[in-house]
C-alpha cells in the first residue's frame, strides 16, 4: 500500500513475484531465518467471555441488521478457538466451507448430537505454501461459546439446508445403521 500511495500505481506482477521469492531464496539462507510452521495458541476462555459479554450485553451499537451481531459472535468464537485472523473468516467463509455432522445419540441421551467442520481457505500462507485448514466443533453446553448454534441459526435464516426447515428437523434425522453420522450439505 505504501508503494501505491507514493506512486499512485500498482507494482508490476514480475516485481511482485521477485519480491515474493526474495525472502525464501535470498534472505532465509543469508540470515538463517526459521521457516518452521508453529502452532498458535487459542484465546483464553476468560478473554473470550469478556469479549462476548461486551458484544451481547454492554454493546449499545445499533446494527443495520441484527444478524450481523450473530455473525460477529460466530467470528469471535471461531477466531478465538482456531487462532485464525478475522480476515480469513469475514467475507470469505461461506456455507460451502461448512459441513454439519449429525451423530447418533450417546447411550445416555435420546437426542442426536450435531458437530460442524469449518474449512478455511483464505489463510495466510507460510513459506509460499497455502494449506487448507479444517477445524471441528461440537455443540457446547455453554450456548455463549457455541459456534455450531450461531452458524446453524444463520443457515436456517438463509434457507441454506435443502430439505430442513427447522432445527428440530436435524434432531429427527435417522442415521443409517452402516454409518456413524449424516453429513448435511
Amino acid at each position: 500500500m505504501l508503494y501505491y500511495d507514493t506512486t499512485k500505481s500498482w507494482m508490476d506482477g514480475a516485481v511482485l513475484y521477485d519480491i515474493g521469492n526474495w525472502i525464501p531464496t535470498i534472505l532465509t539462507p543469508l540470515l538463517d531465518l526459521d521457516i518452521s510452521v508453529k502452532n498458535k495458541s487459542g484465546l483464553y476462555v476468560a478473554d473470550l467471555d469478556l469479549m462476548l459479554h461486551h458484544h451481547w450485553v454492554l454493546d449499545k451499537e445499533v446494527y443495520a441488521h441484527e444478524r450481523l451481531r450473530v455473525q460477529m459472535a460466530a467470528v469471535l468464537v471461531i477466531a478465538g478457538a482456531t487462532s485464525t485472523r478475522p480476515g480469513a473468516l469475514i467475507g470469505s467463509l461461506c456455507y460451502k466451507h461448512v459441513e454439519f455432522h449429525v451423530f447418533r445419540p450417546t447411550p445416555s441421551s435420546r437426542q442426536a448430537r450435531v458437530g460442524m467442520v469449518v474449512k478455511l481457505t483464505k489463510i495466510k500462507r507460510s513459506v509460499s505454501k497455502s494449506q487448507l485448514k479444517q477445524y471441528g466443533f461440537h455443540e457446547e453446553d455453554t450456548l455463549l461459546h457455541d459456534p455450531v448454534l450461531y452458524i446453524e441459526s444463520l443457515a436456517f435464516t438463509d434457507i441454506a439446508f435443502e430439505d430442513l426447515n427447522d432445527p428440530k428437523d436435524i434432531y429427527n434425522l435417522v442415521i443409517p445403521l452402516n454409518s456413524d453420522r449424516i453429513i448435511l450439505p
